[in-house]
């Protein structure tokens, strides 16, 4: 981990049985002690690669109900950390994945 190192938006859950929550905390801990900014979403439970929570991925029932949120919520900190994408082919990629996201979720 040095000055190169990117923010980091990170989503995991504390049942995992791949990857510990605790390494989740350590990476974030690290992070901070670096001065890089990130965010950590440690939701209740649920599988390993959870990606996008869609039904057809994850069986909802191993889902906390709040891992819907997740996409969602990594766009809206991009957003926070690098400022709007307002022009050019990154506004146009959120606002496809946007309306992708909010397909996938009704």
């Amino acid at each position: 981990m040095d000055s190169q190192t990117c923010p980091c938006f990170i989503a995991a859950t504390g049942t995992d049985t791949t990857v510990s929550a605790m390494n989740s905390l350590r990476f974030v801990e690290a992070l901070y002690e670096n001065g890089i900014s990130a965010e950590l979403h440690l939701y209740a439970f649920g599988p390993h690669g959870f990606s996008t929570a869609r039904t057809s991925i994850a069986d909802p029932a191993e889902l906390c109900s709040r891992t819907l949120h997740w996409v969602e919520d990594s766009i809206s900190w991009l957003e926070d950390v690098f400022g709007a994408f307002t022009s050019g082919l990154l506004a146009l990629q959120t606002e496809i994945r946007w309306i992708s996201f909010y397909k996938m979720v009704k």
